[in-house]
């Protein structure tokens, strides 16, 4: 007989229900954490990016 197992929504297997409720809490923890985290406009990742790359001209590069 074959050891009992528990798949998750996401396909993830586990030995025992207490792992997989462990791992599900997990990640809706992640998942809040997350959804928390302001989202920026296009324009605004564009302008950061554009600032980051103007910030990189300007480091000293050595020879090595």
């Amino acid at each position: 007989m074959e050891p009992k197992t528990y798949t998750n929504r996401y396909g993830l297997v586990f030995d025992s229900q207490e792992e997989l409720e462990a791992w599900d809490a997990y990640v809706e923890e992640r998942l809040a954490k997350a959804r928390q985290t302001p989202v920026i406009s296009n324009e605004e990742a564009k302008e950061e990016i554009r600032l980051l790359r103007e910030s990189l001209r300007h480091v000293p590069h050595t020879m090595e």
